[in-house]
């Protein structure tokens, strides 16, 4: 078994710089929240280190990881769900979803309308329906009672956040308040997003009767850890 944390820099096949020490390749590691140790070491090594246990090692994606190592997945599920109201609750959950999750793990429920219950005209999955803006536009309003609990990261941190049918999107905490997520940089990428799954044209305004016929006006974010979560937008048969 191997337990190291290296990291190697090059320009092309040219060593720069290598460090080794405690932190984790995670975005808290490597800001000022938390304290690490790390000394700086050759690069060249580094690669040369990784190159020797890559061939010792089997890919995690690799469809014969299966028949080396048995997995479980005969558990109950107990989700703590926290609504938009404020009110929690814990429910079981099915197993055998295709993404693993912990067997006890946070959940929240975010409504795609506004807090009076209706379609936004230019807010939420219809921000972009303005002139001189991207149509697909959209972000997804995180109520007061959701920013403050904790559950999602601090405003500007980048998260993925895996979907249902098995879609990831790169996303972050955005507006003032930290009232919204968006996919970073283009927040087009999520309303587009969002349309192709109710099966609505590219681009065209989201309404109330979309999401009826949809059948939810609601998505629900899992927390798998501090930078990757999984939203479930799907519909019962």
């Amino acid at each position: 078994p191997a337990h190291l944390k290296l990291y190697g820099w090059y320009d092309g096949i040219n060593p720069q710089k290598g460090f080794a020490g405690s932190a984790n390749y995670s975005q808290p590691a490597f800001s000022n929240s938390q304290l690490e140790v790390m000394v700086e070491c050759e690069a060249g090594p580094v690669k040369s280190l990784y190159e020797e246990l890559a061939i010792e090692s089997v890919d995690c994606f690799d469809m014969s990881v299966t028949s080396r190592i048995n997995l479980y997945d005969e558990r109950k599920i107990i989700t703590r769900k926290v609504h938009a109201d404020g009110r929690t609750e814990y429910v079981e959950e099915p197993t055998g979803k295709d993404i693993e999750l912990e067997s006890f793990h946070e959940s929240v429920t975010l409504p795609l309308l506004t807090g009076i219950g209706q379609v936004g005209e230019r807010s939420g999955v219809n921000w972009g329906q303005r002139p001189g803006r991207n149509p697909n536009q959209a972000y997804i309003p995180v109520p007061a009672s959701i920013r403050n609990s904790g559950f999602f990261p601090q405003k500007g941190e980048h998260f993925i956040v895996l979907t249902d049918d098995d879609k990831s999107l790169d996303c972050v905490i955005a507006q003032s308040g930290d009232k919204a997520i968006e996919t970073y940089k283009d927040n087009s990428i999520l309303g587009a997003y969002i349309r192709e799954r109710m099966s609505i044209p590219s681009g065209h305004k989201i309404k109330m009767s979309d999401f009826e016929h949809y059948g939810r006006y609601d998505v629900n974010f899992y927390k798998i850890d501090s930078e990757t979560y999984y939203m479930d937008f799907s519909v019962g048969n």
